[in-house]
């Protein structure tokens, strides 16, 4: 007889990444996002500064990580929206300087959004607010008759992307914490709780793989569009 024990740790990182290839999901769920059924044009900031290093990290490859995910995650948003005949998306600023940051900031003054919506002659203003890049990790120890052990740790990738929707009258319609996963790393542990964990400076074609995905599919919240 075998006994299994799991414990889970967190290990967050801050990096995103740039990748050419990645796959789609189709929605499932009812649209987040309602809007009157006429056709739509929506200004877009990225208020994602990827220039400011988080925790200010020197790695130079962990900061192009950084770079490449949050451009790569702009082009693939801009090309889901230029597939759809009833949403049009106006770049309006593709790198906002000042933040880096991993959760959503407080709101807009109301007078920035009617301005900016009036400079793009849009309806509606998207922001990209933030980027969040970490490893999630699962140890499983194994109990055996004779009354030895093995342990083997699991790590996830798990990168998120945080949108906010306003009204061109500077009214709040949605905040979004889009997230996407996959499976990156199984390799013995020496416990339960010591492990070597993954580098993320090393996992930037996958990063950059999740990014372009929730950019891509960021649209699926107004599904189904005309």
């Amino acid at each position: 007889m075998r006994i299994k024990f799991t414990s889970y740790i967190l290990v967050v990182v801050l990096f995103l990444g740039y990748s050419c290839q990645t796959l789609f999901r189709i929605p499932d769920a009812s649209p987040s996002i309602t809007l009157d059924d006429q056709p739509h044009r929506i200004a877009f900031i990225n208020r994602y500064d990827y220039t400011v290093t988080p925790y200010l990290i020197k790695n130079e490859n962990k900061n192009e990580v950084l770079e490449n995910g949050a451009r790569q995650l702009i082009n693939s948003l801009d090309k889901s929206f230029a597939e759809d005949s009833w949403l049009e998306l106006v770049l309006a600023d593709t790198l906002a300087r000042g933040l880096a940051l991993t959760n959503f900031p407080e709101l807009l003054m109301p007078s920035f959004i009617v301005s900016t919506c009036k400079l793009h002659d849009v309806d509606l203003l998207l922001l990209l607010e933030f980027f969040n890049a970490s490893f999630t990790s699962e140890t499983e120890t194994i109990e055996y008759d004779d009354g030895s052990k093995s342990n083997t740790n699991y790590v996830d990738l798990v990168v998120e992307a945080g949108f906010s929707l306003y009204q061109s009258d500077g009214v709040l319609i949605s905040r979004n914490r889009e997230k996407e996963t996959i499976s990156y790393q199984e390799r013995p542990a020496l416990t339960r709780w010591v492990f070597i964990g993954p580098s993320m400076g090393k996992a930037g074609d996958e990063v950059s793989e999740l990014a372009a995905t929730l950019g891509y599919n960021y649209i699926n919240n107004f599904y189904p569009v005309k």
